[in-house]
């Protein structure tokens, strides 16, 4: 009777992962600070659940570097005037509003534990633009003494696609977990 139930536990278990919702895991490594505080990182898109990165199930190559990041810098978790806490955060897709497609963090709180405002990864070039949010861009480039990212609608239109396509190969479109992974 015992093998029976720890048969079925089983089989449930690996069914259910089997199953389970695909991850599209982003990672942002955090790796320079700007003259006028703000944070530069790399982006990258991993596929989790099966441990390879988008690029290894489309063309073989290790890594699908998507671009550059530029944050506010960290001012005590402060809403709307510091960087995102680093850590792993789920993350859901956002379509409403002046800044269209963009990415949700959701989860991040503040140092008394009170959930923050929304958080996003978005077009935007110049730190005045970030609210607490993560832009995107090809490069970092410099405006004066600030940094800014460059061509950040293109490089949000890369990581729309390479959402859009690991979705399309497990035929999740509407139902892929996103994760977002942010390292100092």
């Amino acid at each position: 009777m015992k093998l029976t139930h720890t048969v079925l536990l089983l089989s449930l278990i690996f069914i259910s992962n089997c199953y389970a919702n695909p991850m599209f895991n982003i990672t942002i490594q955090r790796n320079m600070s700007c003259s006028d505080g703000s944070t530069m990182g790399q982006m990258s898109v991993t596929n989790k659940q099966a441990n390879l990165t988008l690029a290894e199930m489309l063309n073989g190559r290790e890594e699908l570097f998507i671009g550059k990041t530029l944050e506010l810098p960290w001012r005590n978790n402060e809403t709307n005037i510091s960087r995102v806490p680093a850590g792993q955060y789920e993350a859901k897709i956002s379509s409403d509003g002046k800044r269209k497609w963009r990415i949700e963090l959701i989860g991040v709180i503040d140092d008394s534990g009170n959930k923050h405002k929304k958080h996003y990864i978005h077009v935007g070039n110049y730190q005045r633009q970030i609210r607490g949010c993560i832009l995107v861009g090809k490069e970092i480039a410099k405006n004066g003494s600030a940094c800014m990212v460059t061509h950040s609608k293109i490089t949000l239109d890369t990581l729309e696609r390479a959402l859009n396509d690991f979705a399309t190969s497990y035929s999740q479109m509407n139902n892929t977990d996103i994760q977002v992974t942010i390292k100092n």
